[in-house]
C-alpha cells in the first residue's frame, strides 16, 4: 500500500509540473509544446485517476463488506485540470485538487 500512496504523489507532481511548463509554453507562444505537454498531462492525470482507484478499491476489499461499503462510499477524490480563461480566450491551466470520480 506504501507503493501505491508513493506512486500516487510523484503523478500528483508530475501533474502540477505538467500544467506549469504547458503555462510557459503558452506565455512563449509554443503552441507545439503546449499541445505535446497537454497529451502527457492528460496521461498523467489517468495515470493518477487508475493508481487512485486501485487505493480505494485495495481499502474496499479489505472491509467487512466490500459491496457495501462500495455503495457507501459511491465515489472519490482525483487531480484534474481546467483551463483559465479570460474573454473566452484561454490563458493558461490551473489544478484542480478535489475532482469528484464515481466508482465503477
Amino acid at each position: 500500500m506504501a507503493d501505491i500512496k508513493k506512486t500516487i504523489s510523484v503523478l500528483h507532481d508530475e501533474i502540477v509540473s505538467k500544467i506549469n511548463e504547458y503555462n510557459a509554453a503558452l506565455k512563449e507562444n509554443d503552441f507545439a509544446k503546449a499541445s505535446r505537454v497537454e497529451q502527457e498531462l492528460r496521461e498523467a492525470e489517468t495515470s493518477y485517476a487508475e493508481a487512485k482507484c486501485v487505493e480505494v478499491f485495495t481499502d474496499l476489499a479489505k472491509s467487512d463488506n466490500p459491496v457495501k461499503a462500495a455503495v457507501e462510499m459511491h465515489s472519490f477524490l482525483v487531480v484534474g485540470h481546467r483551463a483559465k480563461r479570460e474573454d473566452g480566450v484561454i490563458t493558461g491551466l490551473e489544478v484542480i485538487e478535489d475532482k469528484v470520480r464515481q466508482i465503477d
